[in-house]
């Protein structure tokens, strides 16, 4: 039974606040969980634009004549890139999950 005015408002939400809880809490966590969903988006994107690259140009690499020797180091920045990407996904994933 609502007693007061208070008493019948008071379990309203307002920016996810609940009685009692600091604001400023919630706003900085909801940013934190924002940017970091963004963050992954952006390494997950990274990933497969890398892995696209990776995926034409290493046969290519490969079937060319000289073509191991002029850019070898070319296809081992781009794996080392590549793996990097996949800790960062995986780092990023256990933080926002």
């Amino acid at each position: 039974m609502v007693k007061s005015l208070h008493d019948a408002f008071s379990y309203i939400p307002i920016f996810g606040m609940r009685e009692g809880s600091n604001g400023i809490v919630h706003l900085l966590v909801a940013w934190r969980i924002r940017s970091m969903t963004i963050a992954f988006q952006l390494a997950v994107f990274a990933l497969i634009a890398t892995s696209s690259i990776l995926l034409i140009s290493v046969p290519v690499v490969f079937a060319s004549p000289e073509g191991w020797s002029s850019n070898k180091n070319v296809v081992f920045s781009g794996t080392t890139l590549w793996i990097g990407l996949v800790f960062l996904v995986g780092i990023l994933n256990s933080l926002i999950s």
